[in-house]
Formats: structure tokens, C-alpha cells, sequence
């Protein structure tokens, strides 16, 4: 019953009340620190890949099948979030890539993590592709969600763009409306005059089509 007044809903309001869809191609999210460092050119350069969780560290949610957790607190992010940074600082890379990181979900309190990485890191630009956007996902108490792929650069990121992939097709109309929309996030980057194009992407695991 649920599923089919959903169904008329979105009939009624019409193609996507939800706004949960994508051009096939389209500019990704530009961001640029608040505090810019000079980067120092080299004869090699460090690439990092990290899929990040929304901020979730390791709490056990629903869909890990070990809890029910479905929203975290703020205190919760904030402390993964510093953790992620601090690692980040660590290894020091001038490239990262990171996958499912939120930038407007109530899961995650609606905090900016492409933003507050950023600021706290030594990059100075981040490109984002959302691949969850939805202003209400109307189950487990999800709410708003925008989560995505990012790029993290010390070095001036052009051209880049959102590419989506096809849909998963074993799937019902109404879960496909409401589910991921998988992409390619591409960039450039010049070091040392040599262009660099960087591709970033997060696959499903389960997908049987």
C-alpha cells in the first residue's frame, strides 16, 4: 500500500518530485579551501583512495545487517571526520580519491565532509559528484540525502565532469527511483606540465545484471 500511494505521488507531482535524477553529463561541484598552501611540485606525486563511509567510522548501520542504526549524532561524525583528517595528514598524498561522502544528508547532520576535509587538510581544491541525491528517501528514516564521489587535489583541478552510468535493472521502479545513480567523476590536473586525468568511481558490489 505503501508503495503504490509513493507510486501515485510521483505521478501526480510529476517526473521527479524527489529531485533525484541526473543529466548524462554534467559539471561537478567546484570547491576551493579556505586556506590555501602553495603546492610544491615533484618528480613524483602520491595518490590516495579511500572509501570513507559518510562519516560512519565504524558504527554498525542497517544495511551492514548487524544493527538498526539508521542516523548518527553530530558528535559521532565530527569525531570520524577528525579521524579521517588525521590520517589523511599523515600519509600526505597530493591526490585523494574518496567515495560515499555525504555533503547535505540528515544521516550524517547535514555537515559539508567534502568541506571540512578540505579545510583541514593541505589540499587546496575538491571536485564532487553526488551518486545518492534525494530531498526525502521515505524509509528507515533516511530523510535527505546527497552522498558522492570527490577528488581532493594540492594542484588546480580543471575540466571536470559528472558521467553516469546505466541504472541497475534487476530492480523495481520505485527502489530505482529512490537509489544511486552511479557515475564517473573525471578531472584533470597539471603537475610539472604533464596533464593528468583522473577517474574516480564507485561500483555496486551486489548487482547480479
Amino acid at each position: 500500500m505503501v508503495k503504490l500511494l509513493l507510486l501515485l505521488s510521483l505521478f501526480l507531482w510529476g517526473c521527479d518530485p524527489f529531485d533525484t535524477t541526473f543529466d548524462e553529463i554534467e559539471e561537478s561541484v567546484s570547491y576551493t579551501s579556505a586556506n590555501y598552501l602553495e603546492p610544491v611540485a615533484s618528480d613524483t606525486i602520491k595518490i590516495m583512495d579511500w572509501n570513507v563511509k559518510f562519516g560512519g567510522g565504524n558504527i554498525d548501520f542497517f544495511f551492514d545487517c548487524y544493527d538498526n542504526r539508521v542516523l548518527m549524532l553530530k558528535a559521532e561524525v565530527i569525531a570520524n571526520l577528525d579521524k579521517l583528517v588525521e590520517k589523511i595528514n599523515i600519509e600526505d598524498p597530493d591526490i585523494l580519491m574518496v567515495q560515499e561522502i555525504d555533503i547535505l544528508s540528515k544521516r550524517a547532520v547535514y555537515i559539508d565532509q567534502v568541506k571540512y576535509i578540505l579545510d583541514r587538510t593541505k589540499f587546496n581544491y575538491a571536485e564532487y559528484a553526488s551518486q545518492w541525491k534525494a530531498d526525502y528517501v521515505p524509509s528507515d528514516g533516511l530523510g535527505r540525502v546527497n552522498s558522492g564521489n570527490a577528488v581532493f587535489s594540492k594542484f588546480k583541478l580543471t575540466n571536470s565532469t559528472r558521467v553516469s552510468l546505466p541504472e541497475i535493472g534487476e530492480q523495481d521502479a520505485l527502489t530505482r527511483y529512490f537509489y544511486l545513480r552511479r557515475n564517473i567523476l573525471t578531472c584533470e590536473v597539471n603537475i610539472n606540465t604533464t596533464n593528468i586525468i583522473i577517474a574516480n568511481i564507485h561500483t555496486a558490489a551486489f548487482a547480479h545484471d
